[in-house]
């Protein structure tokens, strides 16, 4: 379970102070077996009829996230926000379900409530990873099938690409977009957070420290128009988003680290930060992060 408050930042000229509550309801998922064998989920085993799913290859998660943001100085305008993200997640894994080997099933439903601090900052990339237009919709709904011992997998549905692509574990400290991916693709408008795309992914593991992946997408994730709901359309010129990465890391008990280099082209028209209109975007990343040093027992120290 999650319920911590943090202050996370004060930038000072456009000052935005950061109040983040992390509530996470670990509804499906177990959490550490609790003392005198009592259930090892948070709310209870539910009369055992969560070890059954289980045993089924059924799993649900669910997770409520809420960050408090304000303006209290500069910006456009001043005052508190609070956007708010509940995740509810469900999984099922065929080989447990007495269906096949190999292959994963997940419904994905997003949530979101709670208003846009970076109107009142003036971001031109959102201030709270969370912060999205007020909806509950069908956010991704895949099927996934491993091939060659899982080296090989091949994965198609409503996909968000940054669950693969351009993923840094040291960016999932921080609460602003900006570190879940970079705004040099974010701005072209991929199938990810809060609207997905149809597309297909296959990644190839190649050693124990080195993997490749690539993937197609829709070009245009869900209806511009209309940013409510589940939107799932093939318009003329949604032209289709095309990405791959290649990857070194660290594996098991290693000292950590990744290196990825990625790229991507996008033939769909769009417009830019500066709201300039563009035929397409391609462009390359990297991510490049280790550990200097890590506690073994508790996990804490300083990576860059």
């Amino acid at each position: 379970m999650c319920s911590n408050i943090r202050f996370s930042r004060l930038r000072l000229g456009r000052q935005i102070s950061t109040l983040a509550l992390c509530s996470t309801l670990l509804a499906g998922a177990p959490s550490a077996q609790a003392a005198g064998g009592e259930s090892p989920y948070l709310l209870g085993g539910w009369g055992g009829a969560r070890d059954a799913w289980s045993a089924r290859g059924l799993d649900l998660e669910a997770v409520i996230s809420v960050d408090v943001l304000g303006v209290v100085d500069g910006g456009l305008d001043e005052g508190f926000e609070a956007p708010s993200n509940l995740d509810l997640i469900l999984s099922l894994d065929t080989a447990t379900a007495g269906w096949w080997q190999n292959g994963t099933f997940n419904i994905y439903f997003l949530g979101n409530i709670g208003g846009d601090p970076s109107t009142r900052a003036g971001d031109l990339q959102v201030s709270s990873n969370v912060e999205t237009n007020d909806t509950f919709k069908l956010y991704e709904a895949w099927y996934e099938h491993r091939l060659w011992d899982g080296r090989v997998s091949l994965l198609a549905g409503l996909h968000d690409l940054n669950a693969d692509f351009y993923v840094s574990e040291f960016g999932g400290l921080f609460l602003n977009s900006s570190f879940g991916i970079g705004p040099d693709t974010s701005q072209t408008g991929p199938s990810i957070f809060s609207v997905t795309s149809l597309g297909t992914r296959v990644k190839w593991t190649t050693t124990r420290h080195s993997y490749l992946m690539a993937a197609v997408y829709d070009g245009v994730p869900g209806d511009p128009n209309d940013p409510y709901g589940t939107q799932v359309q093939f318009d003329d010129g949604d032209g289709v988003y095309v990405i791959g990465e290649a990857g070194l890391h660290s594996a098991g008990d290693d000292h950590y680290y990744k290196l990825a280099l990625g790229g991507w082209h996008n033939s769909a028209e769009f417009e830019d930060f500066s709201a300039t209109p563009r035929a397409s975007n391609s462009g390359v990343y990297v991510v490049a992060e280790t550990d200097l040093t890590r506690n073994a027992e508790t996990g804490r120290g300083l990576g860059v």
